[in-house]
């Protein structure tokens, strides 16, 4: 299980999915970078690297158009908040109501992409580290 310090000082901690959530989450993240016709390139943010976890503004203003895609993709929608209903915030286990408070909501969309990050970064690492030598 994974750490995160949120923005907020809360913690999240990441529990993996099943290999099989995690691939059918994979090939939808993967269908939604090819319709946007993005180089797999611009997704290095995913290696995993514990001293580069953070996502950065620079990331998102390069990906705004694939995290909106995302985020507006229900089917990516629905497997991101299976990814949250595994983790855990600030102590307790995520459910429909974790992010009612006006306080938690801020937290919402950074769990909801480390949750997604930790889950599909395995299968990216590779891939990208790849074709970042050709």
């Amino acid at each position: 299980m994974n750490r995160i310090e949120l923005p907020s000082g809360s913690i999240l901690e990441v529990q993996l999915l099943s290999f099989e959530e995690a691939w059918n989450i994979f090939q939808l993240f993967s269908k939604t970078i090819e319709e946007m016709n993005m180089d797999i390139k611009d997704f290095s943010f995913f290696k995993q690297d514990d001293d580069k976890r953070n996502f950065t503004f620079v990331d998102f203003l390069k990906l705004k158009g694939p995290i909106c895609s995302i985020l507006s993709n229900k089917s990516l929608s629905e497997a991101g908040v299976r990814c949250l209903d595994r983790c855990i915030y600030n102590g307790l286990k995520i459910d429909r109501r974790t992010f009612d408070s006006q306080e938690a909501r801020g937290d919402f969309l950074p769990s909801l992409f480390y949750a997604l990050k930790e889950n599909v970064s395995p299968f990216f690492g590779n891939l990208i580290s790849y074709f970042a030598k050709k």
